[in-house]
């Protein structure tokens, strides 16, 4: 797997210093982000952007983003990580 220098910032970004947190963006980042449209890359970059609380809740489903651009990112990252946690 190659990344660009954009993408190696974005994986840095992932690494968010909770395991719960890097559990799910890290593997995400690396297996679907390549394939996402650019909509939806420049769409993630920003969902790296939010705070950490509200990262975990977003994708814990606690509560549903209130920006509707987070919402069908943070339901993709949490149906690849069910998927992957499960097998």
């Amino acid at each position: 797997m190659s990344f660009s220098d954009q993408e190696k910032l974005l994986h840095w970004r992932c690494r968010r210093g909770m395991r719960e947190l890097d559990l799910m963006l890290l593997p995400f980042f690396e297996s679907c982000y390549q394939t996402l449209s650019e909509q939806q890359q420049t769409d993630f970059a920003k969902l790296l952007e939010q705070t950490d609380q509200d990262l975990y809740q977003w994708l814990r489903g606690d509560v549903l983003p209130q920006e509707s651009i987070f919402v069908d990112l943070v339901k993709r990252i949490r149906d690849f990580a069910y998927q992957n946690s499960i097998s």
